[in-house]
């Protein structure tokens, strides 16, 4: 069991995925500093997009001619840069963009129908306007420098910077979009281009846990597992599981790990370059990137024969896979989705128990088991859910910077796809997913929960709202067909409904502006199941997404004479926080006056779980009908407060981003991301209030020379290269480490580049009822490093009555090193 213990040994071990990057210069490449196109994410790769159909133009820049949400200033920011052919429907894309510099994330994206009318809109536009005379006066290098403090892990490579707007409120602030890919994942940074402070931060990391006009089918896979063997006359061939041991076994137990081999599979590859280079890269796949840390392995023959457990096995599943889902992609009529020859690190030394997309240098990693030794490689599960990310973030980029329900659709398209595809090769339990590398369902497709009673703020349980309800479609579409997910193993009986549902997914895709909700989303899938398949089907599209509150109306999308269904939120919350045990955390919206008192009564939005094991929150709240919502939009006199107490100690994180959505238009936070205190009765604070400017939390004090009389202050001398990467409090603990009390002090500050340290008093006023020290009752200073490169000690720690009155010191412990780039820092003690 977790216990609240402060501790009080200084870790000296870098945690991958904790460490922020470099505080000086990293020395990387400079970005092109070209200017971001508005709905693009990160770092996409090149697409063939569809010209733009001149009859489709003229009908969707009549309907935003017409269109009333839109005024002449607003009108006049649309202009077309792309669209997409969907069954049926040309997708035009109206990117938003002031002065020549694009708002991130805003579209206007319009539906014509082959005919030339206008079927609709989804709209991700902001009516936020430029700050008046702002001038840009944080240039490229300041802007990757301050990015590079703020990104986890040490950045290996800024993969661009770019100039655009962000809404802010009612106006739009000028900032720089820096994307960067580090060895802890990709991180999206938003640096504004004026003060240089950080108002978001994303990890484009996502867990699992134009080509040629004809191309060859999806290869049939044997049902029957017999054990594998290849000749010459095979090849280019491999052995593979059909999708993994588990359900090659037959689904009723797990078999012996080191006893599958009988469980494989022949089957051919397709598509490889050169086929006599025994080289697994081809159309579709490529698992011999340059990233991959790993040597290839080459097969001259052009045969993986390899059983379960040896060298080039994952790597052969990964192509096969891979190469099978784009092909069945291919024969459906979507040949803009992923197609090309897509990256995908096989077996990653580095990624133990866990499989990833990476939204910043485009690549799928696959890594390694825990003490079982079952790779994510070896289960065909994991590495369609992973391509999954990569199809999705091509054809909706917006998605993977959401808050919320943006991420709980990534990972909830990820198992549909995985299902869907692999309907044939589930003998038991089809519902079941990731059962071989889990050795237990990670998660199923048949769960019952609904929107938005059900969300808990995880993306992967979230996501399971979506997965229900497309499960529930499919079983639907298959009784009327006469037939259930039995007939569908190792036939090709379901095949026509499957086509069906994955369809309609991927063209459900191309409605999308990027900032759709779940219920949004699955209107798209609805339009395009009655675009492409004349309604086919309909009754149980709808019935599936009613039973799991999927059918509720929305505010971002529009019908043929530009009015909406439903609407936006009058006062909606997100918010992005990064930790490694979710358990421990109670979150609560506060919102009180420029004196820290409460407006209204606090809204818990979180509370600790022990049981809850997983990492990281992601919020997304409707509060409109809370007393709070009197009090919106943020302001001074009205400051919006996201607070976050860890409750127990070991487990680290931050809040990555907090914004209040008032009438859809967002109001940002500045200064993240924000360390969240370990263990700390304080809490973490991150507040909104209209200012553009990072706002201290209540109880803040600073380090200052002088000290108020009659009240206890610590004093402490601290030597650091870069102050800004510090985070500092003072407090007092019990004899068993349990935290009595804390005084915030500082916050990393990657725009603070002092290197003369930290020297003078801290009031402790507010652990008076604790002073004087002693065993049971002893007084600390807590100094955490967030950034790598810059170094530093803590020379001196005391506490005194008054001034020149000196009760105790820790001068027998110091000095004492901070680590560097290191979450759990150091702690010193008195006594």
């Amino acid at each position: 069991m977790k216990t609240s213990k402060l501790r009080a040994v200084v870790a000296l071990a870098t945690l991958l995925g904790l460490v922020a990057a470099c505080s000086s210069d990293s020395g990387n490449n400079a970005a092109d500093g070209s200017r971001e196109t508005a709905a693009e994410g990160p770092n996409q790769s090149p697409t063939t997009f569809a010209p733009i159909d001149g009859d489709a133009l003229t009908a969707a820049e009549a309907f935003l001619d017409g269109w009333d949400r839109l005024d002449e200033e607003g009108r006049a920011s649309l202009t077309p840069s792309r669209a997409t052919e969907g069954r049926g429907v040309t997708h035009v894309h109206f990117e938003q963009a002031f002065d020549g510099t694009p708002v991130r994330g805003a579209q206007v994206v319009v539906h014509v129908a082959a005919d030339g009318s206008v079927l609709g809109a989804n709209s991700a536009y902001t009516d936020a306007r430029p700050e008046p005379g702002v001038e840009q006066q944080v240039d490229e290098a300041e802007a990757t420098d301050t990015a590079s403090k703020v990104a986890p892990g040490d950045v290996t490579e800024t993969v661009s910077a770019r100039v655009v707007w962000l809404p802010d409120g009612d106006t739009l602030r000028l900032g720089w979009s820096v994307v960067q890919a580090t060895d802890a994942g990709g991180y999206q940074v938003w640096v504004d281009a004026v003060s240089g402070e950080v108002a978001d931060a994303r990890s484009l990391r996502i867990e699992e846990h134009a080509g040629p006009t004809a191309v060859a089918a999806p290869a049939r896979v044997a049902q029957e597992a017999g054990g594998c063997e290849l000749d010459d006359d095979d090849a280019p061939a491999a052995c593979v599981f059909p999708t993994n041991a588990f359900f090659a076994s037959g689904g009723e137990a797990d078999p012996d790990p080191d006893d599958t081999d009988d469980l494989l599979v022949e089957v051919p590859l397709l598509g490889l370059d050169d086929p006599e280079s025994g080289r697994l890269v081809g159309e579709f796949v490529d698992v011999e990137p340059n990233a991959a840390p790993i040597e290839p392995v080459v097969e001259d023959d052009g045969l993986w024969s390899q059983g379960r457990g040896e060298d080039g096995f994952e790597a052969a599943m990964a192509y096969f896979w891979v190469d099978r889902t784009q092909r069945l992609f291919q024969e459906l009529g979507i040949d803009d989705a992923r197609n090309e020859s897509f990256p995908v690190v096989p077996i990653d030394p580095d990624v133990e128990n866990n499989a990833f997309y990476d939204g910043a240098d485009q690549i799928i990693h696959l890594g390694v088991g825990p003490d079982d030794g079952i790779n994510e490689g070896e289960d065909a599960d994991g590495i369609i859910h992973e391509y999954g990310h990569a199809v999705l973030d091509q054809q909706v980029p917006g998605l993977l910077l959401r808050n919320g329900d943006g991420g709980a659709y990534h990972e909830a398209f990820g198992d549909i796809l995985t299902f869907l595809t692999t309907l044939e090769f589930r003998p038991t339990d089809a519902a079941c997913l990731f059962h071989w590398t889990d050795q237990v369902c990670l998660r199923r497709m048949d769960g019952d929960s609904v929107y938005p009673d059900d969300l808990v703020g995880q993306v992967h349980t979230d996501g399971g709202i979506m997965t229900g309800a497309v499960f529930d479609i499919t079983t639907a579409l298959l009784d009327e067909a006469g037939l259930t997910l039995d007939d569908c193993v190792g036939t090709e009986d379901c095949d026509e409904v499957r086509n069906q549902v994955l369809t309609a997914v991927l063209e459900g895709h191309r409605f999308l502006a990027g900032n759709e909700s779940l219920p949004e989303i699955a209107a798209a899938i609805e339009q395009a199941n009655e675009v492409g398949f004349d309604g086919e089907g309909a009754e149980a599209f709808a019935a599936g997404f009613a039973e799991h509150g999927l059918d509720t109306g929305s505010g971002n999308t529009f019908d043929p004479d530009g009015a909406s269904d439903g609407e936006v939120p009058a006062v909606a919350v997100a918010a992005d926080i990064s930790h490694s045990f979710r358990g421990d955390l109670r979150i609560e919206l506060r919102v009180v006056d420029a004196d820290f008192e409460p407006l209204c009564d606090p809204i818990t939005l979180l509370e600790p779980d022990g049981s809850d094991g997983d990492d990281d929150v992601e919020l997304a709240i409707d509060v409109s009908d809370s007393l709070c919502a009197r009090f919106a939009p943020p302001s001074e006199d009205a400051q919006w407060e996201l607070f976050v107490l860890d409750t127990a100690d070991a487990d680290t994180g931050q809040v990555d981003s907090f914004q209040v959505f008032v009438e859809g238009e967002p109001f940002l936070a500045t200064g993240v991301p924000a360390p969240i205190a370990d263990n700390d009765p304080s809490g973490t604070a991150v507040i909104v209030n209209a200012s553009g400017s990072d706002v201290d939390q209540e109880g803040t004090q600073p380090v200052e020379e002088g000290a108020e009389p009659g009240a206890p202050f610590a004093s402490v001398e601290i030597s650091h290269t870069f102050v800004g990467d510090l985070f500092l409090r003072a407090g007092v603990a019990d004899a068993t480490g349990t935290v009595l009390c804390t005084v915030p002090v500082l916050e990393p500050d990657p725009t603070d580049d002092s290197s003369e340290g930290v020297s003078g008093n801290i009031d402790m006023a507010d652990c008076a009822e604790f002073f004087p020290p002693s065993a049971e009752r002893r007084w600390f200073v807590e100094v955490v490093d967030y950034a790598a490169v810059d170094e530093g000690t803590i020379d001196a720690f005391s506490v005194s009555a008054s001034p020149g009155v000196v009760v105790a010191d820790a001068d027998d412990a110091l000095p004492v090193t901070i680590p560097d780039a290191d979450p759990d820092g150091v702690v010193v003690l008195i006594p």
